[in-house]
């Protein structure tokens, strides 16, 4: 009986393991093979009477996928282990026909009542089609990030070779308005600036789209004046509003706190784009944009913000189309009112991003409520950046020599011409190689420098200029470029530029940037430079001797933060070292100590650039600069040098 009920037993077992889907091969201690199931003869091609009695390795031949090497299967490792052990995740198995599978597989020992070792199970299974899905996949995936690649190598073309030209218009239109013009002249040159801004924001609706798509848009968060915002906003679009004769209303609840932190430039755009629809769609009656708080959470306060018009209004079953990409409520609009049908997809985003939500409320002939909230943090007056001063179209009091290094001529002549209405003296470079040739016969105070170019670019031109200047002067290099993806500022600066001006490029923005490198600004007009002659002696201009007071009286809190700058190369934190030695280049430059200034100014750009050993060195240099001028200053009693 017992040996009947074995048999039932093992038959059963037999059917159990035969409608596996996996593959079963047993082998004794030798390694001969003594059993297989069905699945076992689909998966290798071998049939189980073929196989019994032969070694493991005649029908279980393994390699690697990738090498094509054989690989031994380790039988007396696996009949010594006490748990199972697992293949290696590149394992194919050779077929009889020859052909390759891909096995995930388990061994383990077998071993008898006594718990003695009696042989070996090997349990595995066909997963070749998994991983020709996972190839396939890692390949779509591959050809998805080249597309990705390529439509972002495509958009920063496309930029450039529309920029261009509408930085060429935009720069002739501002020169020719400072020329004596009639009205009408006026009129007509301030129109088609007014069509050129138009082009240009649907260049840049087009490349926020595919940054926010990218994932690559960064939402910033510093402190702002929401009331002069608003204020502004309603100054764009009210000269708009009159002509249609709207009324342009702004209601603003007394409960909004005034200062807080967020992201102005963004918040801005998501309300340029909901008041200029507005308007745009709205042919009587008013437009009225509200803000009001709707609560307290998490330290933060909320805000909804809400557009209103007297509009055309919008169909109920269209109102799922407004926030799609590249989508209109109704086609004839795009041919009647223009844009990119991308503004509300880009709004929508822009409010998701700065942790918000957006939504409409329309009815057709009764206009429309477009309305988004979103936390801010609440910020104190003091924290505001102090106000800076619109430019002024005046000579500069120390004109400076400035390389325009540029291969199209009219923005030569562009630049050239707005910076000599500056007092500026200009030379003019058609590509890199020139501008090589040129700062090696000239000392530029400044170079302008586009990025694309014949012969030689930009950034082959500034790296060669920078390993010329390297350990003696830095001449300072703004890239001018078309380019306009995210993270070129940072890139260009990594390559060795000082700033980074996008085109098209207008006239304040040139002219506070070229101020700004320059240190020519409103701060520079006050006192004169402080610096050592070569006696030693301190020596400042205009016979302002209130200027080598004041460094004086800075000596101790200039003391202090260089204990910092010190401590922070030491540990070679770039990151602090960048921020303690940009505060002390701002105190140098408010001082009008220009030497010192300068010298801080390469300390902050080599911790920029992640080189530490630049850094200690020119640190190094500050500090015996530094000590001259503290022993000048504290020997001093009497006198004063003036040229």
């Amino acid at each position: 009986m017992a040996e009947q009920s074995h048999t039932v037993d093992y038959g059963r077992m037999t059917a159990i393991i035969n409608c596996m889907g996996d593959g079963v091969i047993a082998t004794d201690v030798s390694g001969i093979i003594n059993y297989m199931n069905s699945s076992a003869e689909q998966i290798t091609g071998w049939q189980q009477q073929e196989a019994l009695g032969r070694e493991l390795t005649a029908v279980f031949s393994l390699f690697h996928a990738e090498t094509n090497e054989p690989l031994p299967l380790p039988l007396q490792e696996i009949m010594a282990a006490g748990e199972p052990m697992g293949l290696m995740p590149e394992t194919m198995l050779r077929c009889r026909d020859g052909s390759g599978k891909y096995l995930s597989a388990s061994c383990a020992s077998i071993r008898d009542a006594r718990g003695k070792v009696s042989g070996a199970v090997i349990v595995f299974r066909d997963i070749t089609r998994r991983k020709k899905a996972e190839e396939q996949l890692l390949k779509a995936k591959e050809a998805a990030e080249a597309a990705n690649r390529a439509k972002s190598e495509f958009l920063a073309n496309m930029s450039h070779e529309i920029r261009t030209p509408i930085n060429g218009i935009i720069g002739m239109i501002d020169l020719t308005l400072l020329t004596p013009l009639n009205s009408e002249q006026r009129d007509n040159l301030l129109t088609a600036k007014k069509c050129a801004d138009s082009l240009l924001l649907i260049i840049n609706d087009i490349l926020d789209f595919s940054k926010i798509e990218a994932g690559k848009m960064k939402i910033e968060a510093v402190p702002f004046n929401l009331r002069e915002l608003l204020g502004e906003i309603m100054k764009t679009h009210g000269v708009s509003a009159q002509k249609k004769g709207l009324k342009l209303k702004k209601r603003l609840d007394a409960s909004v706190p005034v200062f807080l932190i967020g992201d102005p430039t963004r918040l801005r755009q998501v309300i340029d784009n909901l008041v200029n629809n507005a308007i745009k769609f709205t042919e009587q009656g008013h437009v009225t944009l509200s803000v009001q708080k709707t609560g307290e959470r998490d330290g933060k306060v909320h805000l909804q913000f809400a557009v209103s018009d007297t509009g055309i209004g919008i169909e109920r079953h269209m109102m799922g189309k407004l926030f799609q990409s590249f989508s209109q409520v109704d086609s004839s609009t795009t041919r009647k009112f223009g844009g990119t049908g991308l503004g509300l997809v880009i709004s929508k985003q822009l409010v998701e991003k700065m942790g918000g939500s957006i939504w409409a409320h329309s009815e057709p002939g009764m206009g429309s409520t477009f309305a988004f909230s979103l936390p801010f943090l609440p910020a104190e007056k003091s924290v505001l950046p102090k106000e800076q001063e619109p430019v002024k179209l005046f000579k500069v009091s120390r004109p400076r020599t400035i390389l325009v290094v540029e291969d199209d001529r009219v923005n030569q002549e562009v630049l050239a011409r707005l910076l000599k209405e500056r007092g500026h003296r200009v030379d003019v470079a058609d590509n890199g190689l020139e501008a090589l040739a040129m700062h090696a016969a000239n000392a530029y105070d400044l170079i302008l420098m586009d990025i694309q170019m014949p012969q030689m670019d930009g950034i082959e031109a500034a790296a060669r200029i920078r390993e010329r200047e390297r350990g003696g002067r830095h001449t300072p290099i703004v890239a001018l470029t078309a380019f306009a993806l995210q993270g070129d500022r940072e890139r260009f600066l990594s390559l060795g530029m000082d700033e980074y001006l996008p085109k098209p490029i207008r006239m304040e923005e040139l002219y506070a940037m070229v101020d700004r490198v320059l240190s020519t600004g409103r701060q520079a007009a006050f006192r004169g430079h402080v610096s050592l002659n070569a006696d030693g002696e301190l020596v400042v201009t205009d016979n302002k001797e209130g200027a080598i007071t004041e460094l004086a009286a800075h000596l101790p809190e200039l003391e202090a933060l260089l204990v910092k700058l010190q401590e922070a190369c030491a540990e070679c934190d770039l990151e602090r070292t960048e921020l303690y030695a940009h505060k002390m280049k701002e105190l140098f430059f408010t001082l009008e100590a220009e030497e010192l200034k300068y010298a801080m100014f390469k300390i902050e750009l080599a911790a920029r650039r992640g080189n530490s050993n630049d850094t200690a060195l020119l640190l190094s240099r500050f500090q015996d600069l530094f000590a001259t001028y503290k022993k000048v200053l504290c020997n001093r009693r009497e006198g004063i040098c003036v040229f």
